[in-house]
Formats: structure tokens, sequence, C-alpha cells
């Protein structure tokens, strides 16, 4: 019966192992000669009065390895005070090698070693890999379903890490954000087609009582509707306040806010922490002179271009990158831009009048873009994998600044870490979502009530990334990199209860990283 060993044994076991590298003769490499071939048989026969002649010629076809890339877990009954017993073996194919990882999981930490330069061979179907050394001996025998390990010590036994391993397509458990409340229509609107939490919100800005019948002349007299915190909210029946001059909505469910673009009376819009992704055409909106969509999911500012009236700009907590849609606007007074990952702020500088609009210093925003465009100059090169990339600029963030809370004036964009090379976790968030950005990749700044990190996305996946929390930490040990949603949200205030982004489905395997790796 298996006994665990104890976290020092553990530890004196994973630190020998921490030496090695991680690459053995691949997936995709063609069989050893050893290889157990099948033989086909073709014939000819000719025949004569007296005698027939059969030829016979023997083709031998070495077998396909099979593909034993991807992730293989065992778990153990056995239990010790304080945690639980699992193991992963990770394969992964990298440039016709394929490297292997042992990962040591105790419940929510884990410790990773690598092994490497391994012989290897096919047989019976079966990838076969053996590493030896002075130490231990380790040899890996896999189907693509399976895998067996041993795992021998110096004195030729089993250490824990022997075993079978089942594979397993997904590492992380699935996510269920919390569900968003349906919305309703109240009865008592004509048609019964207005939005409950509206209709609520018209009777108290009316002065009628709670379930009093509301009538469409009753509605256009509405001037201002202030929603907080409903997430079943809707704009359901919007059309039937043709008076309304203001609207507010602070935390809601909303993703499309187009329905307003026809209420030719509204002054000031305001929608914070909602699921909006895209600003509608409001130029029909001819008193529109406030415009705040902050904390969303915006992108493209184009269509603020045609609203000839706007004088304020609230739209601060997005993923803007460029700001050269409105570079020509004259009419606005005052514009909020803060915690966008904006890389082309030259393109309004002969705009005066925008650049006074600016609710930051416009001069060391253009010093802050110019030292992130440095550094990103002398991490990365144009040949780089966006995952190299990635990792790249992850390290060097790690290595130019730390953490630090204190009181201080509020700066544009990556200026505390990029100036200062310190700051809290909205500073190192929105200098990664700079940076990143800066390099060709899709990152944005992401938060909790209490925290700041990234979404990324990598290869077509989305990815969370906390730079932040895995500073101070080697490589190999990195908890925060290239995580799922169901991973972070697991993790001390990176909860979101209304999530507006997208999802990162997966974890990112630790091997696929780690090969890219040069320095540990």
């Amino acid at each position: 019966m298996f006994k665990p060993v104890s976290a020092s044994c553990s530890k004196r076991i994973f630190s020998l192992l921490l030496s090695f590298a991680v690459l053995f003769t691949a997936v995709s490499c063609t069989p050893k000669e050893e290889t157990t071939g099948i033989s086909e048989t073709s014939s000819a026969a000719t025949s004569s009065a007296s005698s027939e002649t059969t030829t016979t010629t023997t083709t031998t076809i070495k077998p396909e390895p099979p593909d034993v890339t991807g992730s293989y877990l065992m778990k153990l009954n056995a239990k010790s005070e304080d945690y639980s017993v699992a193991y992963r073996l990770d394969l992964l194919d990298k440039d016709g090698r394929l490297g292997f990882m042992f990962t040591n999981i105790y419940d929510d930490y884990e410790w990773v070693f690598k092994v490497f330069e391994a012989e290897d061979k096919l047989n019976d179907g079966s990838l076969i890999a053996e590493y030896k050394d002075e130490e231990i001996s380790v040899k890996v025998a896999s189907d693509g379903k399976t895998a067996d390990v041993a795992f021998l010590d110096s004195e030729g036994k089993n250490g824990p890490l022997s075993g079978h391993y089942e594979r397993i397509d997904d590492l992380d458990e699935e996510y269920h954000p919390e569900a968003v409340p349906e919305s309703t229509n109240d009865p008592y609107t004509p048609g019964g087609a207005v939005d409950a939490v509206l209709a609520k919100t018209a009777r108290e800005d009316l002065g009628l009582p709670e379930g009093a019948v509301l009538t469409a002349d009753d509605l256009s007299k509405v001037d201002y509707l202030e929603i907080i915190n409903e997430p079943s909210a809707s704009l359901n029946g919007i059309e039937y306040f043709t008076g309304l001059r203001r609207i507010s909505v602070q935390i809601s469910s909303i993703s499309d806010i187009s329905p307003l673009a026809d209420l030719k009376s509204l002054e000031e819009i305001t929608f914070t922490y909602a699921f909006i992704d895209a600003i509608p055409d409001f130029s029909k909106c001819e008193s529109l002179e406030s415009l705040a969509l902050q904390n969303c999911w915006i992108k493209d500012i184009s269509p603020v271009a045609a609203i000839s009236s706007l004088k304020r700009l609230y739209i601060s907590n997005n993923r803007i990158t460029s700001i050269a849609p409105i570079k020509d606007m004259d009419t606005l007074e005052e514009i909020s831009l803060y915690h966008n990952p904006i890389t082309d702020w030259e393109t309004i500088s002969g705009n005066g009048k925008l650049i006074s609009a600016l609710l930051q210093d416009y001069d060391t925003t253009l010093k802050v873009l110019d030292k992130a465009r440095q550094i990103v100059k002398e991490t990365i090169t144009d040949d780089m994998s966006e995952l190299e990339k990635e990792i790249a600029i992850y390290r060097k963030l790690q290595e130019i600044a730390d953490y630090k809370s204190w009181q201080r004036p509020v700066k544009p964009d990556g200026y505390y870490i990029l100036m200062k090379g310190q700051g809290v976790c909205a500073d190192w968030a929105e200098t990664t979502a700079l940076l990143m950005t800066l390099a060709g990749l899709d990152c944005s700044e992401i938060g909790s009530d209490t925290h700041a990190w990234n979404i990324i996305k990598i290869d077509g996946a989305y990815y969370e990334i906390d730079c932040l929390w895995d500073d101070g930490s080697d490589p190999e040990e990195w908890k925060y990199f290239n995580v799922s949603r169901a991973r972070m949200d697991s993790v001390e205030d990176h909860h979101i209860s209304m999530f507006n982004y997208p999802v990162a489905e997966k974890s990112m395997m630790k091997l696929k990283y780690l090969l890219l790796i040069k320095e540990f």
C-alpha cells in the first residue's frame, strides 16, 4: 500500500530533478529501427506445362507512434494531515521533440519539476521514454490514453510518482458565473411592453404609487431615470420615454444601448459596469452633451465622432487601443480615457482643444508611451510567437517593478510602473495591458471590487494573468499565468460577481510555456 512521503522528503526528491531539462525524441519523429514492422505480400504467378513460379515482395511499414501529447492524472487515496495527494504528468511535442513534466499537487499548491534527455522507443503501440542518472531512473510508457510511470531512486526503490496515470481532457473545473436574473415587463404599461425596473423608476420620478397604471403620456413626461444595481434591468419599452433627458445606470447586464439612439431629447447618458461592447450611432441625439460608458468592454470609439453636440466623454476602464477616431473633434470640454491600452496618442497632437479636454497630462502621457515602446522594442522581436512575446513582457515587468501602495496623484496609465518602478495592482494591470498591446497582443485590464489583473488572447484562446501576484517567483512557479476563469475565480480577490468579459475556458498547460523559457 502507498504511504505518503513527507513534505521534506518530497522537496528533496523534487530539488534533485529541478536540475534536469525537458526533452526527448518526439512523437512526430520516425520510430527507431528496432520498431516492429507490419508485412505486406504481393504475388505474381506464371505457369507452364511443366512448372509454376511465384514471386513474393515484402515491404516493411513502420507503425506511426501514438499521439501521447496531453495531460495524465494519478490520484491517490493516501492523505497527510493537511493535504491530499495527486500527481499529474504532462507530455508536449515541441519542434519534433517531446517534453514531459511531473506536477505534484497538494491541494491548491503545485510543485513542478522536469525530466529530459531520455531514450525513447516504440513498443506494442506505446511510446516508451527512459531517463537515468546517478540519483534516479524514470521510465514513461504511454499509448495516448494512459501512461505508466516507473520512478526509482538511487537504491532502486519505487518513488511516489510511480503508478498508472489516466488521460484528462480538462484540467479546470467548468466556470459557472452567477446567474443574471431575467428581465420582466410591467403589465400596467402600454401593451405591457415596458421593463419592470424602468416602470418602477418612472413611477418614482412621477410620484405615482407602486402598481399604478402608466400610460404612454405618463412615460413621455419622465425626464430622468436612475437605476442602481438592478442586474435584471433592460431597455424594453424605452421608446415610450420620449421626453427623457438623463439616464444613469450602474451595475446592470444591459449590453445593447442602441434603443437610446432614437431619443432625441437625451442630454446625458451614463452606464457604469455594464455588458456594453459597442457604441451605437447617437447622431440623432442632437442635444446629447455627456456620454459616460465606463467599466464596459468597448474597443472602437468611432461612433463618438458623429455626436456634434458632445461636450463630455467619460470612457475609462474599457479596451480602447486607438484615439485616432476622434482626433478632429473640437467640441469636447472633458474627456476621461484612463485604464485603456491606447497606443497612438500622437494622432491628436495637432488638436489643442482635444488635448486641453483630457483629464490627464498630455506631455506625461507621451513620455510614458515612449518608455513603453522602448521596453517592448528591447524585449521582443518580430519572429517571436505570441506566447514568447507574452512570456518576455511578463518577465520584464517583474524585473522593472515592485508593489507599493501610497497616496499619490492620478497619473496617465503606466506612469508609476514605467517611470517610478512601483505601483498598486491597478498600475500593474494597466501597464501589462499597454505593453502587451504594443507587442501586438490582445490584452485588457479586468478587475474585481478589490483587485485588478488582465485577460489576454494567445493563439486564439483567452487566458487570465496576474503579473503582480506572480512577481518574485521563478517562471516555473508562476501560478497566475495563462489560467482559466474557473482557476482565477477560486483565488482570493479575483472573484467577479457579474462577468462581462470573454471567459478563459481552460488553463494553458504549464509545460507549453516552460519549454520556451531558457533560463530559470
